[in-house]
Parts: C-alpha cells; structure tokens; sequence
C-alpha cells in the first residue's frame, strides 16, 4: 500500500507543477514571447509520472 501512496504523491506533485507550466505558457503567449511559451507548454511530455 506504500508505494501506491508513493505514487499517488508523485503524480500529484507532476499534476501541481503541470498546471504552473501551463499558466506560465499562457502568460508568456499573451507577452508575445512564443518562443519562450513553447519550452513550458512542451515540458509535460518528458516527464514521466
């Protein structure tokens, strides 16, 4: 029952910092630096829970 407490927390955490870098991609989008938005709109992808 640990590790599925473990992994619970885990992705929990992800999901947090998920949300942070998308709200981070939108502000920088409605800055005009889209270049920028593209590192935090892609970063999700390479983590892995």
């Amino acid at each position: 029952m640990g590790a599925v407490r473990l992994r619970r927390r885990e992705v929990s955490m992800l999901w947090t910092q998920d949300l942070e870098d998308l709200a981070t991609a939108r502000a920088l989008i409605d800055a005009g630096r889209y270049y920028a938005s593209v590192f935090f709109f892609q970063s999700r992808p390479q983590r892995k829970p």
